[in-house]
């Protein structure tokens, strides 16, 4: 009976193990999706993105603005960007998630 090497792989299995380790951490960068679970649990969901628990009213302000804007439609509300840290860090988290999660245009 031959010994089983251990070490010993097919000239495919290599890349292909190399291959599944890569892609096993692409998981994108858009954040978790929402689940009906996120939802009751607090979380801000805006276009099945999950951006955490539910900030203030600013804040999903802007993350809609910046989806908006991550889509094509510029939207910023520039008092509010002056005058509120909450609003800029949800329109800045809103147009970089969303933009990721949108499909590139031709």
């Amino acid at each position: 009976m031959k010994r089983l090497n251990i070490l010993f792989f097919p000239n495919y299995a290599m890349p292909l193990l190399i291959t599944l380790i890569l892609l096993s951490g692409c998981t994108g960068s858009t954040g978790s999706l929402c689940t009906p679970t996120d939802r009751r649990s607090g979380s801000f969901c805006y276009d099945g993105i999950n951006f955490g628990q539910n900030e203030d009213p600013l804040f999903r302000r802007g993350v809609r603005d910046g989806c908006e804007t991550a889509k094509g439609y510029f939207r910023k509300a520039y008092s509010l960007s002056a005058s509120s840290a909450s609003y800029r860090r949800g329109w800045e988290a809103g147009r970089a998630r969303c933009r990721m999660a949108t499909p590139s245009r031709p």
